[in-house]
């Protein structure tokens, strides 16, 4: 009828079940110490996270400094370079200046030498030979002494002849009375073909 029968207990029943002996507030200040071990090392590692970055970015702020003194003085040494390259382009075309100068005056002076000599050569006898200039057109003004109007007449004429002057005329004549004796100063202008 009624059967009993003992039930028989077994030891993994009994390690399936929570037998705690401890108050409730210990388990509770355990979970409280995971948490703050928990919260403290999320919080570590986040400080340590921020602080290898915050290096990270000292160092390349560093080496964008560096990098950046590395230019400005790359800069200064390039504007330095042209400026002294600009100095030495304006004494460059200050020499080129002068050396043409020197040719036109080397050039002008060999016209001179040949224009004074050819002018001596046709100069009639009783004419003395007084000033010689000339301007950038070309034009050259002759001045002198004569005794008559005929010699000045015969020195425009010889001028003429030589086929290195050309449009001669007479600029002035003034007659001078010295001691009873006639003199003429005159001015001549022509112009001067070089051949």
């Amino acid at each position: 009828m009624f059967n009993m029968q003992k039930k028989q207990v077994r030891l993994e029943d009994y390690s399936r079940k929570d037998i705690n002996l401890l108050p409730k507030e210990y388990f509770n200040k355990k979970k409280l110490r995971y948490k703050a071990l928990t919260i403290s090392l999320t919080f570590i590692l986040i400080l340590s996270s921020a602080s290898g970055y915050y290096y990270y970015l000292l160092n390349k702020i560093e080496k964008v400094n560096q990098e950046k003194i590395r230019v400005e003085s790359r800069i200064k040494d390039l504007t330095r370079t042209r400026n002294e390259q600009d100095i030495f382009l304006a004494l460059e075309n200050r020499v080129d200046a002068k050396l043409n100068l020197l040719k036109s005056i080397e050039e002008n002076n060999a016209s001179l030498v040949i224009i004074t000599s050819i002018v001596e050569k046709n100069l009639p006898k009783d004419i003395t030979f007084l000033n010689m200039n000339s301007n950038s057109d070309g034009n050259i003004t002759i001045s002198g002494v004569s005794g008559s109007n005929a010699s000045i007449a015969q020195f425009i004429h010889n001028l003429k002849e030589t086929n290195f002057f050309g449009d001669v005329f007479v600029n002035n004549i003034t007659k001078n009375n010295i001691s009873g004796m006639s003199h003429y100063s005159f001015s001549l202008v022509c112009k001067y073909w070089r051949k």
